[in-house]
């Protein structure tokens, strides 16, 4: 493994124009963790605000910091011989972010319990765009609202990053789903799985 990588980091809070290229040590895994070479990283909202000086910017504890969760790659290390990911696996998922470092890298260091296979249906630029949003929206309408066949549940911004994936786990849970979105988006969220599908523009 190279000792420095590239990363895309930033050296204080600021505008994007403080994000820049640069060499940077390559992480080492500990214990459980795999290093991941990166193919492609998520871009969240929760990343720009981070590097405005919002979001988890306090928890950052020393500068440059790479930012990024969402990652897919390639596992390039594995902690054990016998591990289920070993070198060369397609995986995806989240990194512990800012404790470890971000995903705007060409390595990161990854819990074994945060991957997962990649899907061969999916290309590692649209797996790189799953983990957060998906989850957060596990966290929503399964942890939190319980759907269940019967339930009616509204969902606003439906087809945003977290909307889009509440809306599926709505539905294939069994709920009544009513979203709200832009008119380009009508049919698309009836195909997922919305019954009622809500042009918010044309709301007064």
């Amino acid at each position: 493994m190279p000792e420095v990588m590239r990363a895309v980091v930033f050296d204080a809070p600021g505008e994007a124009t403080a994000l820049l290229t640069t060499a940077v040590p390559t992480p080492a895994p500990v214990l459980s963790e795999l290093l991941v070479r990166v193919v492609a990283a998520g871009v969240n909202p929760i990343d720009a605000k981070t590097r405005a000086g919002r979001g988890v910017s306090g928890a950052i504890e020393q500068f440059p910091s790479t930012l990024g969760y969402d990652f897919s790659g390639v596992v390039v290390r594995a902690p054990y011989e016998t591990h289920p990911f070993p070198a060369g696996t397609e995986v995806f998922g989240m990194v512990p972010f800012p404790r470890s470092g971000g995903t705007y890298a060409q390595y990161a260091v990854v819990p074994t319990l945060s991957v997962a296979r990649k899907p061969s249906a999916l290309s590692h630029v649209e797996a790189a765009g799953v983990p957060l949003a998906a989850l957060t929206a596990w966290g929503l309408v399964v942890e939190t609202a319980h759907a269940h066949e019967g339930q009616r549940i509204l969902i606003h911004g439906a087809s945003g990053g977290v909307g889009h994936f509440a809306v599926q786990l709505a539905a294939y849970f069994g709920a009544h789903v009513s979203a709200t979105c832009s008119p380009r988006n009508l049919a698309w969220l009836r195909e997922l799985g919305a019954s009622v599908v809500i042009d918010h523009t044309a709301m007064a």
